[in-house]
């Protein structure tokens, strides 16, 4: 009688393995680019937020001072009230610097 051959599959087991392996590798490695470019665009999207703040604050502070030098204020407010405020921050910021 002839021996019996082995089942199909009990070859290829190693090769299924390792191509079980190599997908989860796959996946784990798209996982880990996913989250690394999630991060990148987070960080990215923050700063340009950041940006654009300070852009917008610079820019009333502009026109406040365009406003002031062309005698266009708002009704009821005087340009001695808005040297006031200017003077208030800078006097807070010589008493962080005095110790």
């Amino acid at each position: 009688m002839e021996s019996m051959a082995p089942p199909p599959l009990s070859s290829t087991s190693a090769t299924f393995d390792s191509r079980r392996d190599n997908i989860i590798n796959l996946a784990c490695t798209f996982i880990v680019l996913v989250f690394f470019f999630v991060g990148i665009y987070a960080f990215m999207y923050i700063e340009i937020l950041v940006w654009l703040i300070d852009k917008e604050t610079t820019k009333k502070k502009y026109f406040r001072l365009r406003d002031v030098e062309l005698g266009r204020l708002p009704a009821g407010e005087r340009i001695q009230d808005q040297s006031d405020g200017e003077e208030n921050d800078l006097a807070k910021d010589q008493t962080a610097v005095d110790f």
